[in-house]
């Protein structure tokens, strides 16, 4: 009776993803030569066992390891979602910014009116009827007033505009920076499940043929 494989060794503990090779002679079994190459999973042997495992079975399992795949996608992870969030952050300050400017904006226009509108009215104080001058006088304490408040909402108006502009910059830049990440991360991710598949530039040099 064939006895286990000589080559065996204890698998129970190990994890991951191997390579199936054998030694490429007329003495493999079919099942095996049909594996040769393919990507397996420690925690879910292929019928039979995992390569050493069946009895006289010389074939040996090549390791698949990631782990440069992983950290060079930790690394950009760490990198790409403080971005991510910060961009968020910078956009709700842009939309905000713009709000404030629109508001600024609208008073100004609004005062502007009644500014002009209390010009107008001042020339009552010529008004012969006490009730006209007095009204001509109303006028004119609300064309200072108006002035007084256009002259700070124009200052407030461009503050607000010059600041917006600093933030649609900041998020330009940071769009473009998010974006950059964005596609590294997305390639790190991509290298990763090549790798863990078997399809990585290192597991071809074993002559890997993902199941």
């Amino acid at each position: 009776m064939d006895a286990k494989s000589p080559h065996a060794l204890d698998n129970s503990d190990k994890k991951g993803k191997y390579i199936w090779r054998t030694r490429g002679d007329s003495k493999v079994r079919s099942e095996h030569a049909e594996r040769d190459g393919k990507v397996f999973e420690w925690d879910n042997p292929p019928e039979g066992g995992h390569p050493g495992e069946a009895p006289n079975c010389r074939c040996r399992a090549v390791e698949i390891n990631c782990n440069r795949e992983e950290l060079a996608l930790e690394e950009i992870r760490k990198a790409y979602f403080p971005v991510d969030g910060e961009l968020f952050t910078v956009r709700a300050k842009v939309h905000n910014a713009r709000l404030d400017v629109e508001k600024h904006r609208a008073d100004k226009d609004f005062y502007y009116h009644v500014n002009k509108v209390a010009q107008a009215g001042g020339i009552l104080t010529m008004a012969p009827h006490p009730l006209g001058r007095f009204a001509g006088w109303i006028f004119q304490a609300g064309e200072r007033i108006s002035s007084r408040v256009l002259q700070e909402i124009e200052a407030d108006l461009k503050q607000s505009e010059t600041g917006l502009r600093k933030l649609e910059q900041q998020l330009k830049e940071l769009q473009s920076k998010w974006l950059n990440l964005k596609t590294a991360y997305e390639d790190a991710q991509a290298a990763l499940k090549r790798c863990e598949s078997g399809k990585c530039k290192r597991a071809e040099a074993y002559g890997v043929s993902p199941p």
